[in-house]
Formats: structure tokens, C-alpha cells, sequence
């Protein structure tokens, strides 16, 4: 051992060694540099960083769930409450709660004024225009005041830091340049919107070549925007329920019923350590943004080709952004050394998948009001409307898993018992859950579903 080199005692747990270690770096660095926030991850900070405003800015629900006011609440009964309105995160619109009504309210959301309480929906049931709050509810329950993590002035992380994903919170990128994103573009899925389902096809080389000129025009004349968020959190899985422990936000998955040929019913969630020592990341893209526009002014000019040529390459370059990001959070998260092939990535040679609320493994489309609300969605010039379909068309958003054995597979057909425990989970009504899961339901909704 060299005659400088700290002795260490005998017995050290490793969290007290990886302290130890990280202390003893600190007195020998060599050098520090400044780097984008997105390739942070895993890096040590060179100083204190100090809050520069109160975390939060404003008293906000912790819990999706009902803000009330505590003083309406029923001692050791149930309390039912007129519903008047719903505040989302991010909204505007901030109704104020008078006595004996409640508004539904989303994590993040701020708290009305009159309200002092959040009911999460799991302890509450639906009843009409009535929540009916459950007994033994406490008030003040669920509300994250203003400052509550941090005070403007307070040192918020110490210089030797580790940088951890909950540390880095939430990366917006308000203008990908599109030229970074066309080399992870998949042209297969291109062909189909022509109709064309062979790249042999004589029109094929047209149509690319007509493609490759208007994407060029678009990428050196700024014609299209990109941006993209993506967030990462520390979660646990609790039954089929994914909790982000520090978001107080939770995601719902479904679980396969039918015999598979695996032996195995797959649900999102078994992807996640129940022990609150994982991760699980949610992201956002849209390569829409100008979309309307342009298409516009080919349709002024009655060129309806050109106009399709233009949503269609909106498309492939969202789903490209997509993969490029998901690439780019990978090497940050658990892959540095990964290195692939363009046809590599399109065939996903990677370890982890990002599968989005539609889709076979996630078919519930709501779970994206979720996922808007974590990333702040509209800030990127996204939007859900009432059907939940995303705006600007050319979007594109899911979930990252990291797990070694994470693999896409189809929910298919669901029962009516998974239904009504769904429901209860989602605090939804039955009737609701049947609505959006139609295509998975193994029984005809009008049937009685047992809750």
C-alpha cells in the first residue's frame, strides 16, 4: 500500500464505503468541466448547487385524486362531496372550492383556494356528480406546500454529489435540430402510407427520392420543429400498479389473462423491483410543431401529394426522435458503451423497451394524461384532446423500462373481474374503464360487472 493511501476500517457496509470513497476523490481532482444537464448522469458535481427560487413554487397536490376542504370531512364516516371541476397540471383554469363540493385534482396540480386536502382516488368511489370520500380521512392529507422541498437560498445538492436519475428531474429540448434526427429515421413504415409494401416496387425509388428532397428543403429551411422531453423516477411495483416514489405519481399496467405460450401473464409492472430502489422513465416528442403550415401552403397551391409527403415525413421523424432519445437516455442510464447500427436500433438489438398507452402492452390510452402531467407536455407544444389522441399528430410518447428481461408482448383480452380491480385502482367507473378498454374486453359491457 502506498504510504499516502487512507487506510480503510474493517466492515464497512457499502453504503459507508461508496461515502468514503466519494469523499476521498473529492480531495484529488484533477480537473472539472461543464457539460449539458442530459449527459450529467452518474457524473460527480464540481460545486454546491443552491435553489435559486422555493421548490415547490406553490402549495400542489401530491396524489391524482380530489381536493377538498378538511373541515367538510365526516369523523368516522363517509363524506360526499358535489364534483364542480378538475384541475390539471399546468392548467389555468383554478376553480374555488366552497363548502361541501370538491374538484378532481392531478399531481402537481395547485391547490384551490378553499381547499386544504387531497383525497387520493383509491379512497374514494364515484357516485353520480358525487364523490364519496371514505371514512377516517385525514385532513390536510396529501398537499405539498410551497417550499416543502426546498427554500429559496437552501443548498440543494453538496459538491462530490453522485448524480442519480432523480436528481436530474425532468430535460426538455425545445428545438431538436432535425438533421441530428434524420439519420435514425425507419423508412419501412414510409412505404406503407403510399401503399407500397415492397422497396423493390418501381415507384419505391421515386417516392423515396421525392421524400429525400422535401425533407432536405425541410431540414434547411426550418420548415418543421422538433422537441422532446423525457423524465426518469424512482419507482416500485405495487401488485400491477407502478408508484414513482417521489413524483407521488402512479402508473396503472394490465395484466395478460388468457394461456400464453410463455406460461407467463405479463404486466408492465413485473418489469419494476417492488422494493423502491428501481427506475422508470416517460418521455414526449413531436416533430409536428409547423406541420399545419406547411401543409397549408401546398394545399393553397392544390398540391395534395406534397401535402401527404409533408405528414408523412412528420411522422417518420417523430418515431425517429423517439429512437434517438430513447438512445440517448440508454447510454445515460445503464448502457454507456452501447453502440449500434442504425438497422441495429430499428431492430432493436437494445437492452429495454419504451412501449406507449395504445399500444398491445399498454392498451389503456389515458394512462398519456399521466405521462403529459410528469413531462409537462404542453410546454413542448404538445396537447391530449378529449379522446386522447396527441397533438400535433406527428407525436409520439411511452415509458422507458430498464429491466434485463423487459419485453413488449399484447394484454389481449381482459376480464371483468381485472376490470372493475382497474377501475377501483384508476378511480374510475367501470363503465368508464369499459369505455376506453373496448377492444380488450372478454364480455359484453352491457353484461353486470361485479365492483
Amino acid at each position: 500500500m502506498h504510504a499516502d493511501t487512507p487506510a480503510f476500517a474493517s466492515g464497512l457496509s457499502l453504503a459507508d464505503a461508496r461515502a468514503r470513497i466519494t469523499s476521498i476523490a473529492a480531495e484529488h481532482v484533477v480537473g472539472n468541466e461543464s457539460i449539458a444537464l442530459e449527459s450529467a448522469l452518474g457524473r460527480v458535481l464540481a460545486d454546491d448547487v443552491v435553489a435559486p427560487f422555493d421548490v415547490p413554487g406553490f402549495a400542489n397536490s401530491a396524489m391524482d385524486g380530489y381536493a377538498l376542504r378538511g373541515a367538510d370531512l365526516v369523523a368516522d364516516a363517509e363524506t360526499p362531496l358535489r364534483l364542480i371541476g378538475t384541475i390539471l397540471a399546468g392548467g389555468t383554469e383554478v376553480p374555488r372550492v366552497e363548502p361541501n363540493t370538491c374538484v378532481r385534482i392531478t399531481t402537481g396540480a395547485p391547490l384551490p383556494e378553499g381547499a386544504d386536502t387531497v383525497v387520493m382516488k383509491e379512497d374514494s368511489r364515484i357516485d353520480g356528480d358525487v364523490i364519496v370520500i371514505a371514512a377516517a380521512t385525514r385532513p390536510g392529507a396529501n398537499v405539498r406546500p410551497a417550499g416543502e422541498d426546498y427554500r429559496s437560498g437552501d443548498l440543494a445538492l453538496n459538491a462530490g454529489t453522485v448524480l442519480t436519475p432523480a436528481q436530474l428531474g425532468v430535460q426538455r429540448f425545445d428545438d431538436v435540430p432535425l438533421e441530428e434526427i434524420e439519420p435514425f429515421i425507419d423508412w419501412a413504415p414510409f412505404y406503407s402510407t403510399w401503399e407500397i409494401r415492397q422497396k423493390d416496387d418501381p415507384r419505391a425509388k421515386e417516392l423515396y427520392d421525392d421524400a429525400r428532397k422535401l425533407l432536405a428543403e425541410i431540414i434547411e429551411k426550418r420548415l418543421l420543429r422538433a422537441t422532446a422531453a423525457f423524465g426518469l423516477w424512482r419507482a416500485r411495483a405495487n401488485g400491477d400498479d407502478i408508484q414513482l416514489v417521489d413524483a407521488g405519481a402512479t402508473l396503472h399496467t394490465l395484466r395478460q389473462q388468457q394461456e400464453t405460450n410463455s406460461g407467463r401473464n405479463l404486466a408492465l409492472a413485473d418489469f419494476v423491483s417492488p422494493n423502491g430502489d428501481d427506475y422508470v422513465g416517460a418521455f414526449a416528442v413531436t416533430a409536428g410543431i409547423g406541420v399545419d403550415e406547411l401543409v397549408a401552403h401546398f394545399q393553397r397551391d392544390h398540391d395534395d401529394y406534397n401535402s401527404i409527403m409533408t405528414k408523412a415525413l412528420a411522422d417518420r421523424l417523430a418515431e425517429a426522435l423517439a429512437e434517438k432519445l430513447h438512445r440517448d437516455v440508454r447510454r445515460a442510464w445503464y448502457a454507456p458503451s452501447e453502440s449500434l447500427t442504425s438497422q441495429e436500433l430499428i431492430a432493436e438489438k437494445y437492452r429495454g423497451i419504451r412501449p406507449a398507452p395504445g399500444y398491445p402492452a399498454s392498451p389503456d390510452h389515458t394512462e398519456k394524461r399521466t405521462i403529459f402531467e410528469l413531462l409537462g407536455a404542453e410546454k413542448l407544444g404538445m396537447k391530449l384532446t378529449e379522446s386522447f389522441a396527441m397533438m400535433p399528430a406527428a407525436s409520439v410518447s411511452g415509458l422507458y423500462f430498464a429491466h434485463p428481461e423487459a419485453r413488449y408482448f399484447a394484454v389481449g383480452k381482459i376480464g371483468r373481474d381485472q376490470v372493475a380491480d382497474y377501475a377501483a385502482r384508476k378511480g374510475m367507473t367501470v363503465s368508464e374503464v369499459e369505455r376506453w378498454l373496448a377492444p380488450n374486453l372478454d364480455y359484453e359491457p352491457a353484461d353486470p360487472v361485479a365492483v
